[in-house]
């Protein structure tokens, strides 16, 4: 398996150099790490609670149900990330959310308030590891790789410019991106569905053992390394 790696072009064997967690990226970047817990991280431009300033913040809530839980930090300006990120979000059914779209409203937990989509910057990245468990990872507007890990995660992917590996587990994976959706499912019987006929990458993973479904209408023959085909992967 040959992986393009934040412009390097790598074995398994360099990659191993820059894996953390299962997520491939560069080695120098800041990371926010989750806890064994089922957590809750929202990205995005908003005036947080307090005296931090409008800015764009990562805010995880280890407990939606309980106040004032929940761990601010700041990512960047609105203009731009202030440098590469990646959340490991730890064991658990983890939900990650990097805001796409302006005026999003978050009602539930300590994250809770109107929020606004990331700013990347010019060659900025921002990453997210599901780690071990169920996670739901809805993937940003700009350059961000998503990798399951562990686990029978469902990930969306928005943005052409990232990718999305389901890595171990039966994963779910939609590409929602308006083009050059990339979609790696990996080992594992995983689903891949592409929402608009529109991919540059649509690869199940084979094993040998698994056995993998994609949705999508326009693949044509054998360009999909996919045993079968369905009807919906579970959103449709």
């Amino acid at each position: 398996m040959i992986w393009k790696n934040r412009g390097l072009v790598a074995t398994m064997a360099v990659m191993a150099t820059f894996t953390v967690g299962g997520v491939r990226s560069a080695a120098a970047l800041t990371e926010e790490n989750g806890s064994a817990g089922n957590d809750t991280y929202y990205v995005g431009i908003i005036d947080p609670p307090g005296a931090l300033g409008n800015g764009q913040y990562l805010c995880e809530d280890p407990d939606t149900s309980a106040n004032g839980n929940a761990n601010w930090r700041s990512v960047g300006s609105t203009s731009a990330l202030n440098d590469d990120w990646r959340i490991n979000a730890g064991g658990g059914a983890d939900t990650v959310t990097l805001i796409r779209t302006d005026d999003t409203v978050v009602s539930i937990g300590d994250c809770a308030g109107t929020w606004d989509a990331m700013v990347y910057g010019a060659g900025n990245f921002f990453d997210v590891a599901g780690d071990d468990g169920n996670d739901t990872i809805f993937g940003g507007p700009g350059w961000t790789y998503t990798d399951g890990v562990a686990g029978a995660d469902t990930l969306y992917q928005y943005s052409g410019t990232g990718q999305t590996y389901g890595y171990t587990g039966n994963d779910v994976l939609y590409g929602m991106a308006g083009s050059a959706d990339q979609l790696y499912g990996e080992a594992d019987s995983d689903c891949l569905q592409d929402s608009n006929n529109s991919w540059t990458t649509y690869l199940c993973g084979t094993t040998g053992t698994d056995s993998d479904q994609y949705y999508h209408t326009n693949i044509p023959s054998g360009g999909a390394d996919c045993e079968s085909s369905t009807s919906c992967c579970g959103f449709c």
